[in-house]
């Protein structure tokens, strides 16, 4: 079994597209909740991001951050675009970038709160930063890390709810930590027992779907892999469906299709949408073809799967044949050793038997 690239794999504290996480629903005090200019862009933003049409929805947020000087939102929306493209690339491209833009929202949150300690919107941006730098954390493997910024994420995200509870934005972000906490504590396991929360967890992430103002992709998205994991395939496939409707040919949305598919023993469903999803990968510019050999692994499973042995020694020659940087290589040592297992064993079965003279 391949293991997929950790965007779309049950990653500790994942909100998956948790980049696209808008603010929640307006307060008339707060600029940035004002109707107009800066829910439009916002909007329009979190359309490119899904996508991936990158640099228009950084520039989309650039005007947001100069609509709103001084105001988290700004720094928050240029590091969710970086988190996307980090994630959808399966690079560390920007990473630098990321985090100081991240500490930025943080720390502008951080003066708006102390000068308003209630103030719900200073709280759910500051949260949803804490979510953010958590989850790169557990992508890194610093778990203890990831762990204590993701409590300091549900410490905001609830204070917030708690305060202002039409806020159904913030329990995507408190949901998907509950589910995904388990993920993170099995690195930990000096840590307390935590009690099972998750289907409260799912529970939470429906509402968001469902009331929130700005979660409907990112928690289809995240709703996606949960179920997934949670082994609910003919609903995971629904659910990343509706996302492809609101949004056709995002790969946020074709990675759960073809993986539930996969899930459920269903590889012709599997490999028709693992090769809709390589023929968008294939277009990424100046990629480390990282998430390339992850989809194409996953299809020459899928075509052995279904006895198509020429299909597998076509993807696994193709994996085999590309030129990688040291890091990658290194990163997909293991996976390469799998494609060149495959490929032997296929090469194997189609050679006729030796006869003896």
């Amino acid at each position: 079994m391949t293991q997929l690239p950790l965007h779309t794999t049950i990653a500790p504290l994942l909100l998956c597209a948790v980049e696209l996480f808008g603010p929640p629903p307006a307060r008339a005090e707060n600029p940035a909740s004002a109707r107009g200019e800066p829910e439009s862009l916002i909007l329009r933003g979190i359309q490119l991001t899904v996508a991936h049409r990158y640099h228009e929805a950084k520039a989309c947020f650039d005007s947001l951050g100069t609509a709103l000087p001084g105001h988290p939102a700004g720094p928050f929306f240029l590091a969710a675009v970086l988190h996307s493209q980090i994630l959808d690339y399966e690079s560390d491209r920007g990473d630098t970038e990321f985090y100081r833009l991240i500490q930025e929202s943080i720390a502008r949150a951080t003066t708006q709160l102390h000068a308003h300690p209630t103030d719900a919107w200073a709280l759910f941006y500051r949260g949803a930063a804490f979510a953010y730098r958590a989850f790169h954390a557990a992508r890194q493997g610093h778990y203890l890390r990831a762990y204590r910024d993701g409590q300091l994420a549900m410490r905001d995200l609830q204070r917030a709810v708690a305060i202002d509870s039409s806020l159904t934005d913030a329990y995507l972000g408190i949901g998907s930590f509950k589910y995904w906490r388990a993920k993170v504590l099995r690195y930990l396991n000096w840590l307390p027992f935590v009690p099972d929360e998750r289907e409260e967890a799912i529970g939470m992430i429906r509402l968001a779907i469902a009331n929130g103002r700005y979660s409907y992709l990112t928690g289809l998205c995240d709703l996606s892999w949960i179920l997934i994991d949670a082994g609910r395939h003919e609903k995971a496939v629904a659910c990343a469906q509706e996302g492809l409707v609101a949004c056709p040919d995002s790969r946020f949305f074709l990675w759960p299709l073809a993986e539930a598919h996969f899930r459920r023993g269903d590889y012709f469903a599997a490999a028709e949408w693992y090769e809709r999803l390589l023929a968008s990968l294939l277009q990424i510019p100046d990629t480390n073809h990282y998430n390339e050999i992850i989809c194409r692994l996953r299809l020459a499973h899928a075509y052995c799967a279904r006895g198509e042995r020429e299909r597998v020694r076509y993807h696994t020659s193709a994996i085999l044949n590309l030129t990688l940087d040291k890091q990658t290589r290194q990163r997909l040592e293991g996976k390469l050793a799998e494609a060149k297992a495959l490929l032997e064993r296929c090469t194997a079965l189609a050679d006729p038997p030796q006869t003896s003279r």
